[in-house]
């Protein structure tokens, strides 16, 4: 009996942390910032989540390539604190051990990183994973392999990524008709083209210099979002 009772509870727990990730990644929609340690240009990072949060972004990523582990483990707890007291997600860029570590809703790898069914592995249950795609094909191989949402880029020239290829809005179309989970567009979005990546599918979409190189982050959030024709709800 005690035995048929731990492995119903076990059944039981894991149905839960699945329906828990399911809700994460039916969240990711609207606007997707991502912080990104090179281009606070000094700036603290959670000064400036905040005023992301306030804002009314619903996602913030975490995207550092330079700070030493431990460094980055202290600020990711504290952006994955914030982003709770806003109900927003936290998603940690590359770091399977920080995202764990930080209890973050989530990470996002790319094809240069550890292998995607190896990261479903090593993520909990109820973790989500974002995928980096370029094509229609590693799109549907990617959700194949348990990826919870996937991104494209690069949809227009940007200067966060000089050497990456542009796919274009056609590129990213394409790569919609594929999908069956969130897709997210990046690369080169701006207030004055964010509603085309919409119109050609993009459920989500990040922006990093549209918000970090604002005057005001947090004005710069919520024009976005009006754009987008959402709410702060």
């Amino acid at each position: 009996f005690e035995k048929a009772r731990f492995e119903l509870y076990t059944i039981e727990k894991e149905l839960v942390s699945k329906l828990l990730r399911k809700d994460k990644a039916d969240r990711i929609k609207g606007l997707y910032a991502i912080i990104d340690t090179d281009s606070l240009k000094g700036r603290n990072h959670l000064d400036i989540a905040k005023q992301i949060l306030e804002g009314g972004a619903k996602i913030i990523q975490l995207r550092d390539k330079t700070t030493p582990k431990k460094d980055l483990l202290s600020i990711a707890t504290g952006l994955k604190r914030l982003c709770y007291e806003y109900n927003a997600l936290f998603i940690v860029n590359d770091y399977i051990d920080i995202a764990i570590a930080s209890d973050a809703d989530g990470v996002h790898i790319g094809q240069d990183d550890i292998p995607l069914p190896i990261a479903r592995r090593l993520m909990p249950i109820d973790k989500i994973i974002g995928y980096s795609v370029y094509t229609p094909e590693e799109a549907v191989k990617a959700q194949e392999q348990g990826a919870d949402y996937i991104a494209t880029s690069a949809i227009y020239p940007t200067r966060s990524k000089a050497d990456v290829k542009v796919i274009g809005l056609e590129g990213l179309k394409r790569i919609k008709d594929k999908s069956i989970v969130p897709l997210v567009g990046l690369g080169g979005i701006t207030y004055d083209n964010i509603c085309e990546v919409i119109s050609y599918g993009a459920d989500s979409v990040a922006v990093i210099s549209a918000i970090l190189g604002a005057r005001s982050p947090d004005e710069a959030t919520r024009q976005l979002i009006e754009k987008m024709g959402l709410t702060n709800e």
